[in-house]
């Protein structure tokens, strides 16, 4: 009988930003004076933060910002 193994060598990698853009519930972009500008949204590690990071934030604050951008009126 043959056995066969896979091998594969890993290394650990940092994916996120301890700055970034300051981003609102609805990942609309906030100024320097907390206020959110208008038309600009940001999600993933774009956006900072260190909480968190990774492809969960950015599908979430993904789809948030979308649905959000969609319902405004152009």
């Amino acid at each position: 009988m043959n056995d066969f193994f896979n091998v594969a060598v890993m290394t650990p990698v940092l994916h996120y930003t301890m700055g970034g853009l300051q981003i609102d519930p609805e990942s609309r972009v906030i100024d320097g004076s907390g206020k959110p500008i208008p038309g600009l949204y940001a999600c993933g590690d774009s956006a900072g933060g260190f909480g968190q990071h990774g492809i969960c934030r950015a599908a979430t604050y993904g789809r948030l910002g979308g649905w959000h951008a969609a319902q405004q009126q152009i």
